[in-house]
């Protein structure tokens, strides 16, 4: 029994770690899962879809951009869990795929990824976003090289 006990006292921390660690790997799968999904409802859909994103409140979502359709039944929107906290960088002016056509109406302090009806993203959108874990754990979802998509970078310490 006493040597169950400090097998169990030392897996305990270890433990900890590794499900604090899958909470930030499924927040951030979800988050690259929700982009793919709106790239390719701008596709089959037609119209610009937004990824929106309120790091205040620790929230984002996805939607067809306002103005194109009166109501967006399939808009949805989730909640980051209370100990990770959600980051987004400023997007840089670079050269468009195509012209955009509007801005978003977001409320203020929102950042977004916009999605065109072919698919490309703006140059309006923000290239990285991080979801941090504490001080010890960051993961991030940015821009691809070729600027068509995002994907999942590489984990790594801040």
């Amino acid at each position: 029994m006493a040597l169950l006990a400090i097998a169990a006292g030392l897996a305990a921390p270890r433990m900890a770690s590794f499900f604090r660690g899958r909470t930030l790997d499924q927040e951030v799968r979800r988050l690259h899962a929700l982009a793919n999904y709106a790239q390719s409802r701008a596709v089959a859909e037609g119209m610009p879809v937004v990824l929106w994103l309120d790091a205040r409140a620790g929230t984002y979502g996805q939607m067809i951009q306002t103005g194109f359709v009166d109501f967006d039944e399939r808009a949805t929107t989730f909640t980051v869990d209370a100990t990770l906290a959600l980051e987004t960088t400023a997007a840089e002016p670079t050269q468009a795929y195509e012209p955009v056509d509007e801005t978003p109406n977001l409320p203020e302090g929102q950042a977004m990824i916009r999605f065109s009806p072919e698919g490309y993203v703006d140059e309006i959108s923000v290239p990285k976003v991080t979801l941090r874990q504490g001080t010890e754990m960051v993961r991030e979802v940015a821009l691809t090289a070729n600027g068509l998509g995002y994907e999942i970078l590489p984990a790594h310490a801040p």
